[in-house]
């Protein structure tokens, strides 16, 4: 008979014990049984996130099998999905899932971990769970600039990806060591020739964003002082208009700490456009004219 015919709890129960079981066919079984669950009914969701049922899809994930993996995975984006039973799920190693799925090789397995992170990057605390974990690096390791199989498909997972990250720079602050770690990442992304336009607006939208905070302004500096100016001066020079703008953030961060270094860099190079960027922000006129 139908599960729905049964008591859910006994259900789950012989589901969770075959979960153990080192049989490859009990545990294929046992995770697409469970997976049918899931999609059953919100009171089987919660019922497996209480009852052990977590524990048991994380062993499934991490069987030899790969149906068994498979299935298990999409069981956890499903209860991962659910507002009541999300953080239980998490805490039970479904967090570890994901960022298995996000550091593998597996394209569509990134992308079922970037779809749940998409849904947390706009809660605090796993902001910051994301950042400190070092996981923007991750984010940012774009599988189109390495894959050479199915780079169309990579592009649309890395398009995923940048979108946390657009987000989590946008509503959160970014320690600083975090900023010196992720700006080289940004501009790999806009000067190569693997990334698609909207990638590389993004990821100039997320440099402009990180600019904008006066606590970085120091770790911007650092990171982007001597020859690595030159890196900014090419935003100036491109046609797409999020790519000025960028740059002109960046100097303008720039010229808050050393204003009259960077003038003189800018004019020895004969950085008109970046000298024009950087007079459009609103402090930058006076540090010009010093």
């Amino acid at each position: 008979g139908s599960f729905r015919k049964l008591p859910s709890e006994n259900n789950i129960d012989v589901l969770v014990d075959r979960a153990q079981s080192k049989s490859t066919r009990l545990q294929q079984q046992s995770a697409q049984d469970l997976f049918r669950l899931v999609q059953t009914s919100e009171v089987h969701r919660t019922e497996i996130a209480s009852q052990g049922g977590t524990e048991a899809l994380v062993r499934l994930f991490n069987s030899k099998s790969e149906q068994a993996s498979e299935a298990a995975l999409r069981s956890i984006v499903e209860l991962c999905k659910q507002d009541r039973c999300r953080d239980q799920v998490l805490e039970k190693g479904a967090w570890g899932v994901l960022i298995t799925c996000l550091k593998g090789e597996r394209l569509d397995f990134r992308e079922s971990a970037l779809d749940i992170m998409h849904l947390l990057s706009s809660n605090e605390y796993y902001s910051n769970k994301i950042v400190d974990e070092g996981l923007l690096l991750c984010l940012l390791d774009l599988r189109c600039m390495t894959s050479t199989n199915n780079r169309a498909y990579a592009s649309q997972v890395d398009v995923k990806a940048l979108q946390i990250v657009h987000t989590i720079t946008r509503q959160f602050k970014i320690p600083r060591f975090v900023v010196l770690t992720t700006l080289d990442r940004l501009f790999a992304i806009i000067h190569s020739q693997l990334t698609r336009i909207p990638m590389k607006v993004s990821a100039a939208e997320i440099l402009a964003h990180l600019s904008k905070d006066k606590d970085t302004h120091g770790s911007i500096a650092a990171a982007c002082g001597g020859t690595s100016l030159s890196r900014i001066i090419k935003l100036t020079r491109l046609s797409n208009p999020a790519f000025p703008a960028a740059a002109a953030d960046m100097l303008a961060s720039l010229a808050s700490s050393s204003s009259r270094t960077l003038v003189r860099r800018l004019l020895r190079a004969n950085c008109a456009a970046a000298l024009s960027a950087l007079l459009r922000r609103r402090r930058s006129p006076k540090l010009v004219a010093r």
